[in-house]
């Protein structure tokens, strides 16, 4: 049954998409326009039904486990180029339905795709009960509620506008510190290459378009990975906490409560910016780092690339003697500045980057950083000057603060605790009883969870 399934859902999953571009490439090779109630219209509408039927009739199968990675692969490729081929297209019917935005295109499509992987999920498990269905529809809620933000919020925010300007002026041969562009050089780099790699591919098609166009394309990506981005924190979240020895249903309700109350998290969303990049980049560094040391810390090399914080992850590695996790930052710092710089020969970039970061930040910078350093930093750029101190100098001390809270609680280990930084995790060994993967025991006193999280601690994510 479940093979006549997979059979018949396949063959849809091709048909649909034929369907769905044939009567309106036809019809553009005769110079015709798509009508709304035209046959190319009522052939493109039965083609997209088709290609969103198809995948539910293949999760009524039930795919071996490593298979169904690839099925999540081809659903949400597919919620992200549906979209484009409706802008594409442009028919009428479409336009009068959505509005001619891909975003909100997206929001439809990913919700048809959130589905299917929710069900997909939940159906391979062996045991149907509640408890394991649970972690699956929590992240489900996360997502839900994130997709409505980024759908519904298709006009570019002012922090896309900074990075967008950058690439234009780096792309014009001037500097992109001209404006509020704060960030190393990488990030202004990657999507002036991705605008050129984008023209270029569009002129080869023999396509008509637009730096505009371009740059709308650039804009759509950046916004539908933001869910995709999410859902690996989400995971990457819920690793964490059952590396720190935490239950599989406790770890799900606070990683779910944390990713939705969480102001600075749906201002990433809000404002169109790249913190995800460099929380997920950072946490898998962080769960790497004693199962591929080299690759954790090139890893954090990147997001340091980004933005220059995750830099500070190279306190507690020094302090717990990870050398090679650190050996691995340097290396990946190396790569990518040799790379950005032509071999070590063009150092404009950074040099503009180190001359607009020591004059501190624009006037009138916005305070709406809610994390606890932000918090520090600007409370004492705030009151310092009230109280007669330097904005800088609180600055700076409130900076030196966080540094010492971060380092006091993330390394410093428990009184009377004696495990080694890198050792082999310890399974308690209680007869008659199922050893817990994500606890350590210790020779004296239990650890604290920064202890744990940081002794590599290696376990399954179930």
């Amino acid at each position: 049954m479940d093979n006549g399934r997979r059979w018949i859902g396949w063959r849809l999953l091709v048909l649909g998409p034929m369907l769905f571009l044939g009567p309106s490439a036809l019809q553009a090779a005769r110079g015709e326009s798509i009508t709304p109630i035209g046959w190319g219209s009522l052939i493109s509408l039965a083609g997209l039904l088709t290609t969103i039927v198809a995948p539910f009739v293949l999760v009524l199968t039930r795919p071996p486990t490593p298979r169904r990675w690839h099925a999540h692969a081809i659903i949400w490729t597919t919620a992200i180029a549906l979209p484009l081929l409706l802008v594409a297209m442009s028919p009428e019917w479409v336009q009068t339905q959505f509005g001619g935005e891909a975003l909100r295109y997206f929001g439809l499509f990913a919700t048809i795709a959130l589905v299917l992987s929710t069900l997909m999920e939940i159906r391979v498990r062996g045991d149907r009960s509640w408890r394991s269905a649970l972690p699956v529809l929590l992240l489900s809620v996360v997502l839900t509620n994130h997709l409505a933000v980024i759908s519904e919020s298709p006009v570019p925010a002012f922090d896309w506008t900074c990075y967008k300007t950058a690439a234009n002026e780096l792309m014009a041969g001037r500097t992109p510190y001209g404006s509020r562009y704060l960030y190393p050089p990488l990030l202004a780099q990657v999507y002036a290459g991705m605008h050129d790699i984008i023209m270029r591919t569009m002129q080869a098609w023999g396509l008509t378009s637009s730096p505009r166009d371009a740059w709308a394309l650039i804009f759509y990506l950046h916004q539908a990975l933001q869910l995709l981005l999410i859902a690996a924190t989400w995971y990457l979240c819920y690793a964490l906490g059952r590396r720190l020895g935490l239950g599989r249903l406790v770890t799900a309700v606070l990683v779910t409560v944390l990713l939705m109350a969480n102001i600075p998290f749906a201002s990433n969303m809000l404002n169109n910016q790249i913190n995800l990049w460099i929380l997920d980049l950072m946490l898998l560094g962080v769960l790497l780092a004693h199962r591929s040391a080299i690759l954790a810390g090139g890893l954090v090399a990147l997001a340091s690339m980004i933005k220059i914080q995750p830099l500070i992850l190279l306190l507690p590695w020094a302090m717990r003697r990870q050398w090679v996790a650190v050996s691995g930052l340097f290396l990946g710092m190396a790569v990518i500045l040799g790379i950005q710089t032509g071999g070590f020969q063009h150092w404009e970039l950074w040099q503009q980057f180190a001359e607009i970061r020591a004059a501190g930040f624009p006037v009138g910078e916005v305070y709406r950083d809610s994390s606890i350093r932000g918090l520090l930093h600007h409370g004492a750029t705030i009151v310092g000057p009230k109280l007669g101190i330097d904005a800088g100098a609180g600055a700076a001390v409130a900076d030196v603060v966080y540094l010492v809270l971060t380092i006091n609680g993330v390394v410093r280990p428990p009184e009377g605790a004696t495990a080694i930084a890198g050792g082999p995790p310890q399974r308690p060994t209680v007869p008659g009883r199922r050893p817990h993967y994500g606890a350590i025991t210790p020779t004296h006193s239990p650890p604290s969870l920064s202890s744990r999280l940081l002794s590599g601690s290696t376990m399954r994510c179930t």
